[in-house]
């Protein structure tokens, strides 16, 4: 997690960062300061405590297919996507021409291997391509 937190604030060059998590995944770049999509805290992703929209239900979405990956990005303005090998976007957006591959772990020889495996699940960041 801390390579693609680097990777991402390194790629910003100090520009703000609108970055999109899944829920697992987000509270190591809250702790280095940038904001998520979602992290860990599920409670707070409820209309009831936000006064907003229940994030939560739309996550939970997205992740089963019931929710449209390219209507929920039109709605976000994010810059940089860190998804997981468990988050539908980890394999849309690797074909979808809006987006910029930026990182991808199977690929980085540079992790730690125990028996010929990665320790950590895969991560892909992606960088939206403004026009």
């Amino acid at each position: 997690m801390k390579k693609s937190v680097d990777i991402i604030e390194e790629d910003s060059a100090g520009k703000p960062i609108q970055l999109w998590t899944g829920y697992n995944d987000g509270p190591y770049a809250e702790f280095r300061g940038i904001p998520c999509y979602m992290d860990t805290r599920a409670e707070v992703f409820i209309p009831k405590l936000n006064h907003q929209k229940n994030v939560f239900h739309e996550y939970v979405s997205l992740l089963y297919g019931r929710l449209d990956y390219r209507d929920f990005l039109a709605s976000y303005h994010f810059t940089h996507l860190l998804t997981s090998d468990i988050d539908p976007l980890y394999t849309y957006l690797l074909k979808d021409p809006n987006y910029t591959l930026l990182y991808d772990s199977d690929t980085d020889e540079t992790l730690e291997k125990q028996n010929g495996e990665n320790v950590e699940k895969h991560y892909r960041i992606y960088k939206y391509n403004q026009r």
